[in-house]
């Protein structure tokens, strides 16, 4: 069977939730595909080798004994396109990716390969989705978001690219769709692309479980000095509320698993915060963490509370309405310590999307 390219009409829009349920799948059909990202942009680097961030979760999901180098033959660096179109290479480039898919040939007979944004992006270095989707001579499904006519218009843009490259489309998934929409969407979406020649695999339902971020990942992409809590760093954060009312006013915002931001300053603010994280009156009412901003450290003796209290605390040298803005506008990739993540997402794959048409394979 070919390869399958799993391509979108744009980031974040869930072909790592895709892959992760087609990977469970093939297993259970008795097949163990390996995977591979021909081309990163948002990467990490572990012991001196730099590979994109979804190829680290996957080798970890995968147990895969693959090295990095072979999931992420290219990332791309700050600079790396203004150099590339000085010096145009794109011997070298796609040479890359033709030699990390022979070595993945070694090894499996089926592979998920993951595109990185819409089928165009790459194109500045050669290495558009689509030419790589050529290249490795693979099969694409397009994911999608949710809604109607530009969700149609979209897919019909990014499958023309694929084609005009002799690449087969088999067809699209929709992700991360309003439930109470579902069956509408299904219907005249379905009709839609069958009226342009493009069948519709699958309508995914949004499930907020998939992007809960924990304390800790807010530390991280915040860049906050944790100053107490950190045993907590992974307790789930569903809702936030930012705490520059009156404590009154402020408890009454508050609900399961809440992040409170607060500047750093503000005593009664934090006092009521500890009192709910050690005094849980109901389920529906809890503290997830607290992030203190403008760089303002408590009184010593509050310090003390917060640390005898366990309650994560994050400082933020940043005021308080960047700081909310920017956690608003974050977005929290699986990682492969999410297990209740990971098996959502696959529980969402297995029941929505039409695995025999996508795939080719027998039930």
């Amino acid at each position: 069977m070919k390869p399958l390219y799993i391509s979108a009409t744009g980031q974040n829009v869930g072909k790592t939730t895709v892959i992760l349920g087609l990977f469970a799948e093939m297993c259970r059909r008795g097949t163990r595909p390996g995977y591979i990202k021909p081309v990163g942009q948002r990467w990490n680097e572990q012991d001196g080798v730099r590979a994109d961030e979804d190829a680290f979760l996957l080798r970890d999901v995968l147990d895969s004994s693959e090295a990095l180098q072979s999931m992420s033959p290219v990332t791309i660096p700050r600079g790396f396109v203004d150099k590339y179109i000085m010096t145009r290479d794109q011997h070298h480039l796609q040479k890359k990716v033709c030699q990390a898919l022979k070595r993945m040939f070694c090894t499996y007979k089926e592979l998920l390969i993951e595109g990185t944004g819409h089928a165009g992006v790459g194109s500045c270095i050669d290495l558009s989705n689509a030419e790589v989707a050529r290249l490795i001579g693979a099969r694409v499904v397009i994911i999608s978001g949710g809604g109607i006519g530009k969700v149609i218009d979209e897919i019909t843009l990014n499958r023309c690219l694929f084609e005009s490259r002799g690449v087969e489309v088999v067809g699209a998934i929709l992700n991360k769709v309003t439930p109470d929409k579902q069956d509408r969407v299904r219907k005249v979406v379905g009709q839609g692309l069958a009226n342009l020649g493009t069948r519709l695999l699958g309508v995914i339902p949004y499930d907020r479980r998939l992007t809960v971020p924990t304390v800790g990942q807010i530390a991280t992409m915040l860049k906050c000095d944790v100053i107490s809590g950190k045993e907590l760093l992974d307790s789930r954060v569903e809702n936030t509320v930012v705490g520059a009312m009156e404590p009154q006013n402020m408890v009454r915002h508050i609900a399961e698993n809440t992040l409170v931001i607060t500047p750093g300053d503000r005593i009664d603010n934090i006092l009521v915060s500890i009192t709910f994280h050690l005094n849980r009156i109901q389920e529906k009412f809890s503290i997830a963490g607290l992030v203190l901003t403008g760089g303002l450290v408590p009184h010593f003796t509050v310090m003390d509370l917060l640390r005898r209290s366990g309650l994560p605390a994050l400082l933020c040298q940043e005021d308080t309405y960047a700081t909310s803005s920017r956690i608003r506008q974050m977005v929290f990739k699986i990682r492969s310590k999410d297990s209740d993540k990971i098996a959502t997402a696959q529980e969402l794959v297995l029941k929505h999307v039409d695995l025999d048409g996508l795939l080719g394979l027998p039930s």
